[in-house]
């Protein structure tokens, strides 16, 4: 009998929240929601998790965001994560990489280019939906580029030594983006052998 693949989706306070979910559930996944802003990160089971999205979301008490979504990437070491957006900023400065304010927001439907092939996406162009005004400015060593596109140099990255990615766009707005989805839950699952 196959074991349920539980997700824990940290939600960031995405507006985009409900998209993610429904897509993973509609996968045969089985979500465990946790808010920063008021789950004890003790009382979660992180020998069940199969692996955690980080959502993307907002400036609102953003300390606390942090240093909850800081303990989930530090307690699941060694399984997969996948940061959108604020997810995947968090990302980047856990592991000590440094974001800079744009000069503008990047809003709306674009392309990105992966650069290299990988886990959770081939190489080639995916269609994307942005919405961020962060980037990053230092890639910190343990973590590599997958992908760029016109306005942002690390769209997609890779850790170098663990199962975590992060995507400054939303994949669960385009049918290109719910592929990084698909093979993200693909990834949690073998990883569960």
């Amino acid at each position: 009998m196959l074991r349920s693949l539980n997700i824990l989706v940290v939600d960031n306070k995405s507006k985009h929240y409900q998209e993610i979910e429904d897509y993973l559930r509609k996968k045969g996944a089985t979500i465990i929601k946790a808010d920063p802003l008021k789950a004890d990160i003790k009382k979660i089971n992180f020998d069940i998790v199969g692996g955690a999205i980080l959502t993307g979301g907002n400036d609102f008490l953003i300390e606390k965001k942090r240093k909850f979504n800081y303990n989930v990437i530090r307690f699941l070491n060694n399984k997969p994560i996948l940061g959108i957006c604020y997810g995947h900023e968090f990302l980047i400065e856990y592991y000590k990489g440094h974001l800079y304010h744009m000069k503008w927001r990047s809003q709306g439907f674009s392309y990105v280019q992966i650069i290299k092939s990988n886990s959770l996406v081939e190489k080639g162009k995916l269609s994307v939906y942005k919405g961020h005004s962060y980037a990053t400015g230092i890639l910190p060593e343990d973590l590599e580029d997958l992908a760029h596109s016109s306005d942002c140099e690390y769209e997609m990255i890779q850790h170098k030594s663990h199962p975590h990615f992060g995507v400054q766009f939303h994949p669960e707005m385009t049918k290109d983006g719910k592929i990084i989805f698909d093979n993200f839950l693909n990834l949690c699952r073998k990883r569960m052998i």
